[in-house]
């Protein structure tokens, strides 16, 4: 059943009104956060650590600062929140990471590709924006291969 569109709401909450700069204080975002920020302290040499504490700092601006609404309005928005998360908190990630064998970058990078192409399909996207549990499986989907392909980047000769 298609959710009704006077009850739709996206994770991170309806449209903002100019000048409206509201900030998600989800709890268990910030506790997410909060624990990958403890853990990027807990290991690692120094430079992983700021790596680390850099890629949560992302993070927070992408899913707690005022872009999270802002993105439920604008399409740049959006885009600059899945910029930030593949080719900025990504890579922050990625160079926190041991140096192991992860498997070939050409098979990373078409990965990442297939799937961030798939979740901007229509009925994809829509899904993701209208229900939290898909929301986040797109959010992690998209982190999780970007980081796949800048291990393998940094891997690389």
């Amino acid at each position: 059943m298609k959710p009704d569109a006077l009850t739709w709401l996206p994770y991170c909450g309806p449209a903002p009104a100019p000048g409206d700069w509201r900030w998600n204080l989800d709890p268990l975002l910030l506790i997410a956060l909060t624990g990958m920020a403890a853990l990027a302290l807990w290991r690692g040499r120094d430079q992983e650590r700021w790596l680390g504490l850099a890629a949560v700092a992302v993070l927070v601006v992408i899913f707690v600062s005022p872009l999270c609404a802002i993105s439920s309005a604008l399409f740049s928005a959006r885009t600059v929140h899945h910029v930030l998360l593949v080719a900025v908190a990504a890579p922050l990630l990625a160079w926190t990471l041991p140096i192991r064998r992860t498997g070939s970058l050409t098979l990373a990078t078409a990965v990442q590709a297939v799937v961030f192409w798939a979740w901007h399909a229509p009925t994809a996207y829509e899904a993701a924006l209208s229900s939290d549990a898909v929301y986040w499986l797109m959010q992690a989907s998209l982190l999780a291969t970007a980081v796949w392909f800048w291990t393998g980047v940094r891997r690389a000769s």
